[in-house]
């Protein structure tokens, strides 16, 4: 299977437009891997496939039903109120490679496509809950001009093509996160204005 012949599509929420707290989020994550009994070609509806049972109640998948849960919400009502991708625009392989960084040109191509979805969907707010996925992520405005150490807080801007600017906060993956602190740094960054 080629890891450049398939791009995923991403998830737009119904409800992306009321947003959380009247602000329209995206969750970004690092990547989708697969059980190989269950998923076996990868397809641009494979996020589709993965989100859509979690918003209809028919799957609890861990990583959607913690982040969900650090906002207050139930997955189902959450998940229909938000947008997500993955860093990686395709499989990382299966499920023995999901620790796995991707291919320098998988990580190019996420590069480009995290650019390209946000100045597309224009969120209020980005969250990206993998420290691999923040790591390669396009530069903030605080890293492009940086000239001493970065402000205390976690909460970063994105400067979009026309030069307008989003906040965006890079988390660590919910799984063995602290759930208490995870919430608390949600909070936080809600409260920004």
């Amino acid at each position: 299977m080629s890891k450049q012949r398939v791009e995923h599509d991403v998830w737009e929420g119904a409800d992306f437009e009321k947003g959380i707290a009247g602000r329209r989020l995206i969750i970004v994550g690092h990547s989708h891997y697969t059980h190989e009994a269950v998923h076996t070609v990868d397809t641009p509806e494979f996020t589709r496939k993965v989100v859509g049972p979690v918003v209809a109640g028919t799957c609890r998948v861990p990583f959607f039903t913690a982040i969900a849960g650090y906002f207050g919400y139930e997955p189902e009502v959450f998940w229909a109120r938000v947008a997500f991708f993955n860093f990686i625009p395709n499989l990382i392989g299966s499920v023995d490679q999901r620790s796995s960084k991707g291919t320098p040109e998988q990580i190019s191509a996420g590069h480009a496509r995290a650019i390209r979805i946000l100045n597309a969907l224009r969120p209020d707010l980005v969250f990206v809950f993998s420290q691999a996925a923040w790591t390669e992520f396009p530069p903030t405005v605080e890293e492009e001009n940086r000239t001493q150490d970065l402000p205390p807080g976690p909460l970063r801007s994105f400067r979009l093509n026309d030069g307008s600017t989003i906040g965006i906060c890079g988390m660590r993956h919910p799984l063995g996160a602290p759930k208490g602190k995870m919430k608390d740094l949600v909070t936080r960054v809600m409260a920004c204005p």
